[in-house]
C-alpha cells in the first residue's frame, strides 16, 4: 500500500516542511481508505476518506510544517510512526 513516506523542503525564510506518503494499489480493484496523522502538522488529514484506483498511484498530502530554527522537521521514519491508514 505505502510504497514511502516523503519529506521535501520550500527553500526561503517563509520555508516549510511538507510531508507526503506515496501509494500503490497491487490490486485490480479500487480501494476505500481513511487516512489519520496523528502527528502535529498543520493541513493534516484527520480522517479523511480517499479512493485508490485499481492498479493506481497516488500521491497524499499530510500536512506540513513551517520552518523554524532548532525544530528539525519530521523524519521518513517518524512520518510513518505517525500516520495510519486503514481500510474500512
Amino acid at each position: 500500500m505505502v510504497e514511502r513516506f516523503v519529506v521535501l523542503g520550500t527553500p526561503g525564510a517563509q520555508g516549510r516542511s511538507h510531508y507526503s506518503a506515496h501509494l500503490r494499489n497491487t490490486r485490480g480493484t479500487p480501494q476505500n481508505l481513511i487516512v489519520m496523522m496523528a502527528g502535529d502538522a498543520l493541513g493534516r488529514p484527520m480522517g479523511q476518506r480517499v479512493t485508490l484506483p485499481g492498479h493506481g498511484r497516488m500521491v497524499l498530502p499530510l500536512g506540513y510544517h513551517p520552518r523554524q530554527p532548532g525544530r528539525p522537521p519530521l523524519t521518513p521514519q517518524r512520518l510513518a510512526e505517525a500516520t495510519r491508514i486503514s481500510c474500512p
